[in-house]
């Protein structure tokens, strides 16, 4: 069988310029990331091993701007029948800077 595929191998191509070099979104530098970006997925999965969460895609914001992002997710969050974001893990620069997620 001289046409089999190899089942682990792919090619992840950069994003583009214009965008975040992260998580190929369109957002300003001091926003978190997009966890949901299937490129910010794919490519935190082979730098760490396991898929992002919250706490990996705003660990590089300050407290202000992760405060601001907890504030407006947790309200849309109840809304669409959610748990909520835990609030002790996201927002303690200690506990986001350690960089474990879920």
């Amino acid at each position: 069988m001289d046409d089999v595929t190899t089942a682990h191998s792919m090619t992840l191509l950069p994003p583009a310029a214009d965008k975040c070099q992260e998580c190929a979104v369109d957002h300003p530098a001091d926003w978190p990331h997009n966890p949901d970006s299937l490129f910010y997925k794919v490519k935190f999965n082979i730098d760490h091993g396991r898929v992002p969460t919250w706490r990996d895609a705003w660990a590089h914001c300050t407290p202000e701007v992760r405060r601001s992002w907890f504030d407006l997710l947790q309200p849309k969050l109840a809304d669409l029948g959610m748990q909520p974001l835990p609030a002790d893990e996201l927002l303690d620069p200690d506990v986001v800077q350690s960089g474990g997620g879920r």
